[in-house]
């Protein structure tokens, strides 16, 4: 009977982690063109897909043109015009779960965990709603396109890289270290904080590779990311148009003070994310050692396991600094919300990795009452099912003010064609909110956002009545 019971319960959270990540993609299908996303779509419609590559990387653009892949990926979606913003979000989402899934299948034959689907599949889907719950303003990081790619499509290319390495170390096909090479030039093209981050994990990683003399096609394809990482890095760089940029933020940061600020800025991040989401933090540590329970240690005695719970710290920290250290470099300044994006998923593999390691620990203690082992799993079971079901309850509840920007973007932008086929082109519009930090058109019509929405609509001016 609780044999029976503990399915039931397994499918449930299961179908209540699907719906809650879904809440995401529903909200995403109300997002809209807004601020940067108009520099990049006008470049598009008025130099063409390719030239605006070329003339974006050496030239002046009003965007941070030495993100290549940005730029790249920024056109491609540009090419589908405004009609496809809205599935933006979906595809988002469905790659970093995918992704996930594919990661920790080809995990599990590796290490001798045995997970099954239905273990995996709320694995995937609670790092993958929890990371997207807490992210530092949710809808730059998720829903704005131009704020998106630059700091969560990092995250969802390496997922992605960690995944094709083992297919490589399990299936020996030349072919796909072309391909993870290929995937990790796209992703070093993001952004610096991508990149950076990139670089710091699988340096760490193949460090530890070498150390633990594993075997040569895995420190082979670690080094071809680690080389990649370097290429992009440097190609971020040496872009023509960031002494521009450059001059704009005045000098960049002192070494001194990057070693003087950046360990303690890594700390406080670290503090003011457990402080401020200490109940997703827990409700992952239990979950973790759910699934701990369930599954096969790795490790051989207590020794282990407490240096993999330290390592992993270590490790997470690092990232984090790492995290940190391009906008304090170049900006003399702690990283906006967005730019923390890569930070925000590395704590929240951190704390499962912890809490696997405590259900492990614990896992010999309660194994030996079978009944009692049973009936903890329900318990826990039931209770992830409330916390993930509130969750995602609460985040579909910020659907009507998502739906009244998109209501009155729909609105204003049909007003704005009927005026350009009255051969308009100087045009006052209705204002609309800023929503989360970012900039909507302005009474101004100078205005760098005004600017560019201009030349996408293909008029003179534009501005908005407020």
């Amino acid at each position: 009977m609780k044999l029976k019971l503990l399915k039931i319960t397994t499918f449930s959270i299961i179908v209540i982690l699907f719906i809650a990540n879904s809440s995401f993609m529903f909200l995403g299908t109300q997002a809209r063109y807004i601020q940067d996303d108009y520099c990049y779509g006008e470049k598009i419609r008025n130099e063409g897909f390719f030239k605006t590559q070329f003339n974006s990387y050496f030239y002046s653009v009003p965007y941070s043109g030495n993100r290549y892949s940005l730029t790249l990926f920024s056109g491609i979606f540009d090419l589908f015009s405004e009609g496809a913003y809205p599935f933006f979000t979906f595809i988002s989402i469905i790659l970093f779960i995918s992704g996930l899934i594919l990661l920790l299948s080809n995990l599990s034959r590796i290490f001798p965990i045995n997970l099954h689907i239905e273990q995996i599949l709320i694995i995937a889907f609670s790092i993958a709603f929890l990371t997207l719950y807490i992210s530092p303003n949710r809808f730059q990081t998720v829903f704005f396109r131009s704020g998106s790619l630059p700091y969560f499509y990092p995250i969802i290319f390496n997922i992605w890289i960690g995944y094709l390495l083992l297919k490589y170390i399990n299936y020996e096909n030349k072919h796909l270290l072309y391909i993870i090479a290929c995937i990790t030039f796209l992703s070093s093209g993001f952004s610096e904080v991508g990149t950076v981050v990139q670089f710091s994990f699988w340096t760490f990683l193949l460090s530890l590779f070498i150390f633990r003399k594993k075997n040569k096609k895995l420190i082979l394809a670690a080094s071809v990311v680690v080389a990649v990482s370097i290429i992009g890095l440097i190609l971020l760089i040496l872009c023509p148009n960031n002494y521009e940029r450059q001059v704009n933020f005045g000098d960049p940061n002192t070494i001194y003070n990057l070693f003087k600020f950046g360990p303690a800025f890594g700390l406080d991040f670290i503090r003011y994310s457990i402080k401020g989401y200490y109940i997703p933090i827990f409700a992952l540590i239990l979950l973790a050692s759910l699934m701990s329970l369930q599954i096969e240690t790795p490790f051989v005695d207590l020794k282990e396991t407490i240096i993999f719970v330290f390592i992993t710290i270590l490790i997470s920290y690092l990232l984090i600094v790492a995290n940190i250290l391009p906008s304090l470099y170049a900006y003399r300044a702690y990283p906006n919300a967005r730019g923390l994006m890569p930070a925000t998923f590395i704590i929240i593999i951190a704390f499962f990795l912890i809490g696997l390691s405590v259900g492990w620990l614990i896992k010999g203690i309660i194994y030996r009452n079978k009944t009692l082992f049973n009936s903890l799993q329900i318990l826990l079971f039931f209770i992830m099912a409330i916390y993930f079901a509130r969750s995602g309850i609460r985040v579909f509840s910020e659907y009507p003010q998502y739906h009244q920007r998109a209501s009155l973007w729909d609105a204003r932008h049909a007003y704005i064609l009927e005026q350009i086929d009255h051969g308009e082109k100087e045009l006052l519009v209705s204002a609309i909110d800023s929503f989360y930090m970012t900039f909507e058109l302005q009474p101004e019509p100078y205005h760098w956002v005004n600017r560019c929405a201009a030349l996408w609509y293909g008029v003179d001016s534009i501005k908005a009545d407020m």
